[in-house]
């Protein structure tokens, strides 16, 4: 019966690959009902030797019980259980399809039915039908066993409905209450305020002067960033999770307009004249530009990596735009991320300025009368073992400063010991003389002196510049005049328009900062409406955020881990050997029942994870007591994972749908059955595309492990090439096991493999799988293989 499915699988691959329709080839969803036509006792055919569980026919049911939503708030579900197609993937069936796939006698609402197990009918009932009007049997359509080993797919240990189910853990409505805010604006005259608050999803409107609520404007799903027009009618809001921009008449504070943008929007700009809008679609490494007459998009860019900020640059012809994420790079290689300069004329990429040894690039701003950018930087040192924590040289912080000439330099805001942790944004004074970053992990503001730092920059030699100034800890006494300890997690700062103050949003503390600007203090702070209790989930947010726990308060988890996600970095983490075994950084978002953790899967629980093994390896003491580790896991188990932009409300198009065959195959294309161990089904099953087990798939490579190969040079690329991976595994018998990754959102977060060495889901297999361990793949077509790209980006 394999057999026959795998041949059916194969045809249907092999016609799309000929140029043949496919679709018809492709079967759909029947329905229990139509099963039990000629399944059930006294039908013609064999009946269901499996009786029917109760807990299957209302599976689909549970999923509107109160406690379905808790659960889904520990898997990081932003939508109602009903809707998520991880609590669908269990709890119905046709889900990993779609709508699209199902025939009118299809019912999704009796849950788990007859093709869970076996796999869409609708091909093997025709044929069946075909036989039963008395013509010849139709060639074989495949239909897959019924057996147990299915079942494990969806019946294995979830922490989050034991939590819920047999602990009794339940979101309280305080933490539904709290606002975040994250950025803010100021109206041309300065009489309002504009904060984004991205847990409300609102817009909250302060009167700045009385210190006093205006209004709540309800916007998007997890709004990040306001913009306002030139003229101060109008304001534009970006929605992450809705991937779209909120227009608000500024007089009625009434959304106007909801325009569809790309994915995971963050930075929102409209250009002088008031005629575009750009957005920064953060997850997809594009900017939208937005007619602000028609609310229609007129051009869409390639970015850097993940578009966070932008600003408009004092020739006001030109915007610079930050980058979260550094470009990919081979591995072991320094890494570079890039400022991308948009033309306001023309609407096009004019420069993409590389900043060398630098990450997290976020914040930006430009300096009133100077032809200056200023933006805000890490220098992670990702290619330095862990033991440099002592001496400050794992991460640093600071500023990039961008010319008009396009000279490029970097400061750092760092002191001796004291580090300037997480600088999420900076703002220049309307007379360009100060200006006031933030620093999320240390809960400080600092206020620097423009004329000072220019001056420290324009005095150092070239080789200063090249070498010593990005890297040295004591330079910011010289330009830094004041550091002011704030709210927790302060992120968006903005100045008054006339300069006088400074308003800063405490994203963990519900308020607003107002600093005074000519004696660098804290005036008040405004509180926007939050609830004054700190739960604990919230106290694992602040946690999360702090870098006061590390030595020297060097990082914090958000370091490593923007918006609970990834920093498109590889790391040494010394505990196999200093400069062995790079690992790639992986996402936070809704992993707490992605069990066990780290590469290695040599942690069983977040607890572990975020516990001993941070405290061994990356803090060197002790960070947290046992209510603060409960309290931070907490928060871990809630980061929010966005729903997929790649997957249509009906489910998967045609490319996908063949892509899902390859994925699903057990014969290859000449019909030679595929060995389970090596079919992509096996380690990748379930809601979450994972065994939750530790499995050998042959990447490991030379530097994952001491050798003694002294005779050869190891980064000859001549005899190795760029991985040595052929050399290696000729002649070496080492491997390694890791962790099987969970394959949601995928798509969201290269590079792959333990050590980030594929650069794309291509790489893994066209590069790194030369002896068909990971996979049975020499046998793909270049389409098949893009049809399961197509597939793996929809998960």
């Amino acid at each position: 019966m394999r057999r026959r499915l795998a041949a059916c699988l194969a045809t249907c691959a092999i016609r799309f690959a000929a140029g043949q329709d496919a679709g018809s080839a492709l079967p759909s969803y029947v329905g229990s009902g139509t099963c039990l036509e000629c399944h059930a006792l006294g039908r013609p055919e064999r009946p269901c030797s499996i009786e029917a569980i109760p807990a299957h026919e209302k599976s689909y049911r549970a999923l509107a019980r109160e406690e379905a939503e808790d659960i889904a708030v520990l898997t990081g579900t932003v939508d109602l259980p009903r809707e998520s197609l991880l609590c669908l993937g269990c709890h119905a069936t046709s889900t990993d399809l779609g709508p699209r796939w199902t025939r009118p006698s299809f019912d999704i609402t009796a849950g788990v039915q007859c093709e869970a197990c076996h796999g869409p009918g609708s091909l093997h009932a025709e044929a069946r039908q075909h036989v039963r009007d008395g013509a010849e049997p139709p060639p074989p359509a495949g239909i897959q066993p019924g057996d147990r080993e299915g079942c494990a797919a969806c019946h294995r240990k979830r922490p989050s409905h034991d939590e819920v189910l047999q602990r009794g853990w339940r979101l309280p409505n305080t933490d539904r209450r709290y606002k975040t805010p994250v950025n803010l604006a100021t109206s041309p005259d300065g009489s309002r305020l504009y904060v984004v608050c991205e847990h409300a999803d609102s817009l909250v409107v302060l009167d700045p002067k009385a210190g006093s609520i205006v209004r709540e404007v309800a916007v998007g799903r997890r709004p990040n960033d306001v913009a306002v027009s030139p003229d101060g009618k109008r304001l534009f809001v970006s929605n992450r999770f809705s991937r779209s921009l909120s227009v608000i008449d500024a007089a009625s504070l009434q959304v106007v307009h909801e325009v569809p943008v790309g994915d995971d929007p963050h930075g929102v700009l409209a250009n002088p004249s008031g005629d575009r809008i750009y957005v920064l679609n953060t997850g997809e490494n594009s900017i939208s530009v937005i007619d602000a007459r028609s609310f229609r998009e007129v051009r869409h860019m390639a970015s850097g990596n993940g578009p966070w900020s932008l600003a408009l640059r004092p020739d006001q012809r030109s915007i610079a735009v930050t980058s979260v994420r550094p470009l990919v790079c081979g591995l072991g290689e320094p890494h570079r991320s890039e400022v991308t300069v948009v033309s306001t004329g023309d609407d096009l990429v004019t420069q993409r300025v590389m900043v060398a040894d630098a990450n997290m690039l976020e914040g930006v701003t430009s300096v009133p009368g100077r032809d200056v950018v200023l933006f805000t930087l890490m220098r992670t040192k990702n290619l330095v073992p862990i033991t440099r924590l002592a001496q400050g040289w794992v991460v640093t912080n600071g500023l990039g400063v961008l010319s008009g000439d396009g000279r490029l330099d970097q400061v750092l805001l760092d002191e001796p010991n004291r580090a300037f942790p997480d600088p999420v944004d900076v703002a220049a004074s309307p007379d360009g003389r100060l200006a006031a970053v933030t620093s999320g992990g240390a809960d400080e503001v600092v206020i620097v002196d423009i004329e000072a730092l220019l001056d420290a920059i324009s005095s150092s030699t070239p080789e200063s510049r090249a070498e010593i100034l990005p890297n040295h800890l004591g330079t910011s006494s010289r330009f830094v005049k004041r550091r002011i300890q704030v709210g927790a997690n302060p992120r968006g700062v903005v100045f008054s328009p006339d300069g006088c103050f400074v308003y800063v949003a405490e994203a963990l503390d519900d308020s607003v900062a107002v600093l005074d600007a000519r004696s660098s203090s804290l005036v008040r702070r405004i509180g926007l409406g939050g609830p004054a209790k700190v739960t604990a989930l919230r106290a694992g947010e602040r946690l999360f955020h702090d870098a006061r726990r590390t030595q020297g308060r060097q990082f914090s988890c958000r370091s490593c881990h923007p918006d609970g996600h990834v920093d498109g970095l590889s790391f040494d983490i010394e505990a196999d050997g200093l400069g062995l075994h790079p690992v790639d950084n992986r996402s936070l978002r809704g992993i707490f029942d992605t069990a066990p953790f780290k590469w290695e899967g040599t942690n069983p629980t977040l607890d572990r994870q975020c516990g001993p093994r941070f405290a061994v390896f990356f803090t060197r003491l002790d960070p947290f007591t046992p209510v603060e580790l409960d309290a931070l896991v907490r928060y871990v188990s809630t980061i929010e994972r966005p729903s997929n932009p790649h997957r249509a409300p009906d489910g998967l198009n045609l490319q996908q749908r063949l892509g899902k065959a390859v994925f699903d195959r057990v014969a290859t294309n000449t019909g030679r059955e595929i060995p389970r161990v090596k079919r992509c089904s096996t380690c990748h099953d379930g809601a979450y595309r994972s065994a939750a087990s530790i499995q050998n798939v042959g990447t490991t490579m030379w530097f994952d492990a001491p050798l003694d190969l002294s005779e050869m040079d190891l980064h000859d690329d001549y005899s190795y090439g760029p991985l040595g991976a052929a050399y290696f595994q000729d002649l070496v018998s080492i491997d390694r096991s890791f962790d099987v990754p969970h394959l949601t959102n995928v798509y969201s977060s290269p590079p792959y493999l333990h050590n980030g060495a594929a650069a794309s889901l291509e790489e893994i297999w066209t590069r790194y799988n030369l002896y068909e361990r990971h996979g049975t793949t020499h046998d793909l077509t270049r389409r098949q293989l893009n049809d399961l790209v197509a597939y793996l980006m929809t998960l």
